[in-house]
C-alpha cells in the first residue's frame, strides 16, 4: 500500500496500491466466503509521528473492516433498494408533449 495511507511502516513504497484500490480487493476476497486468515504486517507505530501513526492505524482499520464486511458503499440490510434505480426516475422513452 502507498505510505500516504499507511506512513508509519518499516517498507515504504512509493507507488503502491491506494486505499480504494486495496478496499475493492479486500471485498472481492470476502465476497468469496473462503477468508480464513488476516496477517498485518509492517504496521510500525514507533515510526513517524502521531499523525502519521493515526493514519495507518485508521487505514489498518478501514481495510481490515472490510474483510468483515464493510463495504465502500456502506451497509445496508440485504434487498435494500438504495437509491432508486436510474430506470425508474427516468423513463427509458420520451414521454409526448402534453403528457404526463
Amino acid at each position: 500500500m502507498d505510505p500516504q495511507y499507511t506512513p508509519s511502516t518499516g517498507t515504504p513504497v512509493s507507488g503502491g496500491l491506494s486505499l480504494r484500490e486495496v478496499c475493492y480487493i479486500v471485498e472481492i476476497v470476502a465476497q468469496t466466503g473462503r477468508l480464513a486468515v488476516i496477517d498485518i504486517a509492517e504496521v510500525n507505530p514507533t515510526l513517524g509521528d502521531k499523525n502519521d501513526v493515526d493514519l495507518t492505524v485508521k487505514t489498518t482499520i478501514d481495510v481490515v473492516s472490510h474483510f468483515y464486511g464493510q463495504r465502500r458503499q456502506g451497509n445496508a440490510p440485504e434487498g435494500a433498494e438504495i437509491p432508486l434505480s436510474i430506470t425508474k426516475r427516468f423513463p427509458s422513452k420520451p414521454r409526448p408533449v402534453g403528457t404526463n
